[in-house]
This record gives structure tokens, C-alpha cells and sequence, in this order.
């Protein structure tokens, strides 16, 4: 933050705008990571307004998206729809794949989780499908993930079958890419759908697939495996097995707090400090105002005294010349 603050005042002194709306935004996203959300999203509006001054219509889209990620964490859905759609629509205009894409994918992300409406969702997960299959060179990641979104809302739907299909076709790219933290999703999500079809065995097979992968990649990922093996487990009366999982899954998520509990304390310790180099300079500022207040003071002594020599000087030369 300190370091982008620096950057941004050379910035301005050099009026880069542009430049400077991305720094702005970049240091209210450390102040969002850091959990100062005042402070981040007033950077977010200095960038916004920077922006809006200079008519630069793609950083405001990206800035749109920011503030409607930052509303939708805070519990204003309705500003983070807002602010989805006004990028949505910025996108459009500018004629950006890529952008409206990633629009469609947070509407869709909005109507899923923030109002359960699974049509709407759905019909913007569609969009951004229909965008990714068009492309001349396929984004892999990026069409697995519109599969797997669209596979979601399906399940939710209660068509297993073709939220399946849909899985599998996403989990064919990922392994093309590897990628294997998104395998392991990939093949968890498939054992959910299955699990939701009250398919026991099957579902227990694709769990323990991605069990093989998630302990390398992603710890809570590998708890909320052991959580759906637990359910499984006890779904079928195996209530030994069902309370062996359960055991494993506490104890990781015993360690992902802890952990997580470790790096709050360091985000703190961090805030405090650079909260501090913030005040120290402060402090160093002032005190350069007032040594150069001082230095300006000592400067107009010196003149005046100057001057009170020169004249005294003068007069006794006047003096003898009269004399």
C-alpha cells in the first residue's frame, strides 16, 4: 500500500491518469485483502472518478465488476447487480468477449447464490458458454468452467443426467490442461450429483478419486471430501466408517483455523505497521514543513540584518564624507 501510494503521487505529478486509476484501484483491493473495507472502497471511487474524467470505458467496465465483487461480499445485492449489469452493458458496447464473459458469469453467480433464481442463473451461464464455444482458439479453463457452472444449476434442477454429461465434459478439458486442483473439483462435483441421485456407491467411488488429489492441492477441499464420505457413509448405515470421516474432517478443519487464525494475526500485524510507516510519515512531512518554515524564519533574520548593516554601513560613510 505504501509502496502504491508512492506511485500514484508520481503519477499525478506526471498526470498519467490512467495509470493512476489502475494504482488506485490496485491499493483499494490491498485494503479489501487486508479487511480495511472503508478504505477500499474509497480508493475504488478515486479510480472510478479518474476514469469517468478521462472517458476511459474498459477500466470503468473492470472497475464496475470490482465494486459489484465488493458490494456482493458486503450483503448489498442489489448495488452488486447494478454494478454487474452496468459493466455487462459497458462490455457490449465495447464490443469485449472476454469482459462480458466474465459479466455474465457474476449475474449468473448473483442469481444463483444471492436469490436462488435458477432460470436467470442459468440463462447467463448460457451466455458466457455460448461466447467461450465461439472462439477461434478454445480458452479450455475457461469452457470447463462454463460446463461445470451450467452443471450446477442443472443438479439443482434435478436433471442429473445432463449435469452429468456436462461434468464429464468439463473434466475431459481439465485433464488435457491438468489442472489439478480443478480435477479434483471436477470429480468431487461429479460424486455430488450422484450423491444427490442417492447413487451411494457410485458417488462414494468419485469422492475417494478426488481424495487422491485434494491432499496435494487444496486442504479444504480434502475436509469437505471427507464430509460428503461421512454423509455417504451413513446414508448406507456404515455409521463406523460414517464417524471415521467425520473425524478427519474435523481435525483439517481444526488445522485450516488455526492456520487461518495465524494468517489474520499476520494481516493485523501488517495493517499495524503499515499504519504506523503511515503516521512515521506524517510526522517526517510535518517536520520537514516546519524545518523549512524554520529555514524561511532564519533566511528573513539574516536579510533583516543584512539590510540594518548596509544602511548602518552607508550612514557612517555619509558621515565622514560631511565631515
Amino acid at each position: 500500500i505504501i509502496f502504491g501510494k508512492k506511485i500514484a503521487g508520481y503519477l499525478l505529478h506526471n498526470k498519467q491518469q490512467k495509470d493512476l486509476g489502475v494504482v488506485l484501484r490496485n491499493i483499494g483491493g490491498a485494503y479489501y485483502l487486508m479487511g480495511d473495507y472503508p478504505s477500499a472502497l474509497k480508493y475504488y471511487q478515486y479510480a472510478g472518478g479518474i476514469f469517468n474524467k478521462i472517458n476511459d470505458k474498459t477500466e470503468g467496465a473492470a472497475l464496475n465488476i470490482t465494486l459489484g465483487q465488493f458490494y456482493s461480499k458486503q450483503g448489498g445485492c442489489n448495488m452488486a447487480k447494478d454494478y454487474f449489469i452496468a459493466a455487462r452493458n459497458q462490455f457490449i458496447l465495447n464490443k469485449d468477449a472476454g469482459g462480458l464473459a466474465m459479466a455474465n458469469n457474476f449475474l449468473g453467480n448473483y442469481f444463483e447464490d444471492g436469490l436462488s433464481n435458477l432460470d436467470s442463473a442459468l440463462y447467463y451461464y448460457q451466455q458466457t458458454l455460448d461466447i467461450y464455444q465461439h472462439q477461434k482458439k478454445k480458452d479450455k479453463i475457461a469452457l470447463s468452467y462454463s460446463y461445470d457452472f451450467i452443471s450446477g444449476i442443472l443438479a439443482k434442477k434435478g436433471e442429473y443426467n445432463q449435469s452429468l454429461q456436462l461434468l464429464q465434459q468439463a473434466l475431459r478439458l481439465r485433464k488435457e490442461v491438468r489442472d489439478s486442483l480443478a480435477i479434483a473439483v471436477n470429480i468431487n462435483n461429479i460424486g455430488e450429483v450422484y450423491k444427490m441421485k442417492g447413487d451411494w456407491n457410485i458417488s462414494e467411488k468419485y469422492f475417494k478419486q478426488a481424495l487422491l488429489i485434494a491432499p496435494r492441492v487444496d486442504k479444504r477441499l480434502e475436509a469437505h471430501i471427507y464430509d460428503m464420505l461421512s454423509q455417504v457413509e451413513k446414508e448406507k448405515e456404515h455409521y463406523q466408517s460414517a464417524y471415521h470421516y467425520l473425524l478427519l474432517e474435523n481435525f483439517l478443519q481444526d488445522s485450516i483455523t488455526s492456520e487461518s487464525r495465524d494468517k489474520q494475526v499476520a494481516e493485523m500485524q501488517v495493517k499495524y505497521e503499515t499504519q504506523k510507516k503511515e503516521a512515521e510519515i506524517a510526522a517526517l512531512k510535518q517536520q520537514h514543513k516546519i524545518s523549512d518554515l524554520q529555514l524561511a524564519k532564519q533566511n528573513l533574520l539574516l536579510q533583516k540584518r543584512s539590510y540594518h548593516v548596509i544602511a548602518v554601513t552607508g550612514a557612517m560613510i555619509l558621515l565622514i564624507m560631511i565631515a
